[in-house]
């Protein structure tokens, strides 16, 4: 998985690098507008595959669908404030 991801990362950075979106015109590697729209297109879904792979890999850190992740949530320690103004609530 670790491979797979980094290889992701790095066509989305080549492909960033031949859009040429961070570099003057003068020193892209690429001329042709059409040819650099393709690219940052690339690099784009790239990003959105590097996404996809990294929260199928890591399940517990994006949380279940429709919920936020556990790590998220706010700990509530037995006896404190927090805890008897919930139950107050819900009582």
């Amino acid at each position: 998985m670790r491979d797979r991801i980094g290889m992701i990362a790095l066509d989305m950075v080549f492909q960033g690098f031949l859009s040429g979106n961070a570099f003057a015109p003068e020193d892209r590697v690429i001329h042709s507008d059409e040819e650099r729209g393709e690219a940052d297109a690339r690099e784009g879904e790239r990003l959105n595959s590097l996404y996809r792979t990294i929260e199928d890999a890591l399940p517990d850190l994006f949380g279940p669908p429709g919920e936020n992740p556990a790590w998220a949530l706010p700990i509530v320690e037995p006896g404190s404030v927090a805890s008897r103004a919930d139950t107050r609530m819900t009582t």
